[in-house]
């Protein structure tokens, strides 16, 4: 009768191990998919106020011309997007032309910085 308890337990124990691990492995397959979602975001972010930044640079300095930005966004009016992730440029209107990988813009300027 002993032998059989301690069998019982020991059964139940590594039940118990296994549930704890099987819990653990899915919390750090969470952190990971979740961290992925963060660092996605994050570089969506960067990507337009890198544009954003290219755009104000082109516009307050009264430079004429296209630029290549180097990454990806699109715009509407003064709103720059990235990825779903936004910024708004000083400019009143940005245009965004796609080749390939590259952006080039093109700002319309204020009669004030010609």
């Amino acid at each position: 009768m002993r032998k059989g308890q301690l069998q019982l337990e020991a059964i139940i124990c590594f039940a118990v191990f296994l549930a704890i691990l099987g819990i653990f492995l899915n919390s750090i397959n969470q952190m990971s998919e979740e961290a992925g979602k963060a660092s996605s975001a994050m570089e969506a972010r960067a990507e337009a106020e890198q544009c954003c930044m290219i755009a104000d640079s082109v516009y307050s300095n009264g430079l004429l011309g296209i630029y290549r930005t180097g990454t990806k966004c699109n715009s509407k009016g003064n709103i720059i997007e990235s990825k779903e992730k936004r910024c708004t440029a000083i400019a009143r209107e940005i245009r965004l032309a796609q080749a390939g990988n590259e952006s080039f813009l093109e700002v319309e300027l204020n009669a004030h910085y010609r």
